[in-house]
């Protein structure tokens, strides 16, 4: 079953510095260019895309990381979560089905030649294998493995963290990758957000 492409795919582009949608600027441009059709002879120049810039230096390995680490120091040092105790070892196979997603993401990646760092020029669109039920399986892989490690060591409070990393994934990759794959696939890509949901 596909989803509405309008939910998450078709929103304003963000800004690929601040991540924040960048609606009226794109509005003030549409504005211009109808001046300028309206003034000049020939066809409209097309809207300037958002170049590309160089990846970030800190990369979602390294918060994934980060994390992980938060998760073990806040499962030793604060108190033990207020749950059946053999709940935490659900944690092993939410770790294990994680790391097996998201290599398996990154496998697809090196198979179909196109770069596996977060915003980067992507030189194919990699729509099977994981692909098929996420459009983010690598970043739902780290995700699903930090809440298996917050089960293992007992740490509610480790939620907390799955948390932070899941939103800070979202607002610092996810929308801006979003926006420059529908700025190098056009249609192909805004067919695929209409078959696969963001996450899951």
């Amino acid at each position: 079953m596909g989803v509405e492409p309008t939910r998450d795919c078709l929103q304003p582009l963000p800004d690929l510095k601040s991540g924040r949608p960048t609606g009226t600027r794109h509005s003030s441009i549409e504005q211009q260019f109808k001046f300028t059709q309206a003034t000049a002879s020939g066809p409209p120049p097309r809207p300037p895309q958002q170049p590309f810039r160089s990846p970030p230096r800190i990369l979602p390995p390294h918060y994934f990381l980060l994390s992980l680490a938060a998760i073990g120091l806040l499962g030793w040092w604060l108190p033990a979560a207020p749950f059946e105790p053999w709940l935490r070892w659900l944690g092993l196979p939410l770790v294990v089905a994680g790391a097996g997603v998201a290599i398996a993401g990154s496998r697809l990646f090196a198979r179909a030649g196109t770069s596996i760092i977060p915003l980067s020029q992507s030189s194919a669109l990699v729509t099977d294998g994981v692909f098929r039920y996420s459009r983010n399986p690598m970043y739902v892989g780290m995700i699903a493995t930090l809440g298996g490690a917050a089960l293992l060591v007992h740490s509610l409070w480790g939620w907390l963290v799955v948390a932070a990393f899941a939103w800070l994934i979202r607002r610092s990759f996810v929308l801006r990758e979003e926006a420059l794959l529908r700025q190098t696939f056009g249609e192909a890509y805004a067919q695929y957000c209409g078959r696969v949901r963001r996450w899951l």
